[in-house]
């Protein structure tokens, strides 16, 4: 059966691992923000992540015309979990379905350990 990212519990999954990853990098700030490609943004993203303008991980931008679950905006998206010269449109839309379909939390850590240099936009 799907495991929907719409279900009240993976909202609520989702919005208490974006409060507690914010929470950890302020905490971390002035270690993590070495690590991070944007340093300008990246205080302004963790806080735009706690306000709920922005979500950690979301859909990958998809010019497409797919119907998707409304999000926050996406810092970064499960498309880092596969190599670069596999993503095509069609691989694109298959992620986005993929990650609202069968929505897991640890989809989500994973993707912010493997893209943390992208954390700043």
């Amino acid at each position: 059966a799907p495991n929907l990212i719409t279900l009240p519990a993976n909202k609520l999954k989702k919005r208490t691992f974006d409060i507690i990853v914010s929470i950890l990098l302020l905490i971390s700030y002035v270690f993590t923000v070495w690590f991070v490609k944007n340093r300008k943004n990246y205080f302004n993203t963790i806080f735009n992540v706690l306000k709920g303008r922005y979500t950690w991980v979301g859909f990958v931008n998809d010019e497409a015309e797919t119907e998707l679950p409304t999000l926050p905006k996406a810092v970064v998206s499960p498309s880092v979990l596969f190599p670069k010269e596999l993503i095509t449109p069609e691989i694109i839309a298959k992620i986005n379905q993929e990650y609202s379909n069968n929505y897991k939390l640890t989809t989500d850590i994973l993707v912010v350990f493997k893209s943390f240099k992208k954390l700043g936009c």
